[in-house]
C-alpha cells in the first residue's frame, strides 16, 4: 500500500496542470459529469457549515460557497494546492493544510454536510477518515462520496497501434487488488 509521502510526491508532480485543469474548466469528467450530481446530492446549501475533505486547490468548495454555504473548509495534504485555493478564497470558505484521517483539531457535530469529492482512493486509511468525519457531522446531516472506479485506475496504460495513436486503456489484472496512483 502507498503511503502518504508517495501520494504526496505524486500530486506535487501534478500541481501546476491541476490547478490550470481546475481553474480553466477543463476537466470534463468533473465539469460535465460529476458536478451536477454532487450539488444535486449536497441540495439546498445555504446557511450551511460544510467541510471538503481534500479539497484539492478549493474549486468545489468555491461552488458551495456560491451556492450559499455558510462556512466551507477545506482540508488537503498538499501544500501547493491549499495556497492556491487561499488566494481565491471569500469570507466563507477557509483552507488548512491538514491530514483528513486525523481530523481532532476539530470539534464534534459541527458540519451540516462533508463531502469527499474524489478523495477517499488517495487515503491509506479511508475507514479513519469515515469515522471522523462521522464524529463531525450534525445529527443528520450528509457524508456525501464521490469516489473513482477502479476502471479509471487499472493500470493507466494505452494499448497503441504501430504508429502509436491511443487506441484503448489497457484493463488487464483488473480484479486485482492494490494500490492506485493519480
Amino acid at each position: 500500500m502507498r503511503n502518504s509521502d508517495d501520494l504526496m510526491q505524486e500530486w506535487a508532480a501534478l500541481v501546476p496542470m491541476w490547478i490550470k485543469e481546475m481553474r480553466e474548466g477543463k476537466n470534463s469528467v468533473r465539469k460535465g459529469l460529476l458536478d451536477s450530481v454532487m450539488l444535486d446530492v449536497c441540495g439546498k446549501v445555504e446557511g450551511l457549515s460544510i467541510l471538503d475533505s481534500g479539497c484539492g486547490e478549493g474549486r468545489f468548495c468555491r461552488m458551495l460557497v456560491e451556492r450559499g454555504a455558510k462556512y466551507v473548509l477545506g482540508l488537503d495534504l498538499c501544500e501547493e494546492m491549499i495556497e492556491a485555493a487561499t488566494k481565491l478564497k471569500s469570507e466563507c470558505d477557509d483552507y488548512r493544510l491538514k491530514n483528513v484521517q486525523d481530523l481532532g483539531f476539530i470539534e464534534n457535530e459541527i458540519f451540516d454536510i462533508v463531502v469527499s469529492y474524489l478523495n477517499q482512493y488517495d487515503l491509506q486509511y479511508f475507514e479513519t477518515n469515515n469515522r471522523e468525519v462521522f464524529r463531525l457531522l450534525k445529527s443528520g446531516g450528509k457524508f456525501i462520496v464521490a469516489n473513482l472506479h477502479p476502471i479509471r485506475s487499472a493500470t493507466g496504460k494505452w494499448y497503441r497501434d504501430a504508429s502509436g495513436k491511443k487506441l484503448h486503456v489497457i484493463l488487464d489484472n483488473y480484479f486485482d487488488e492494490g494500490e492506485r496512483h493519480c
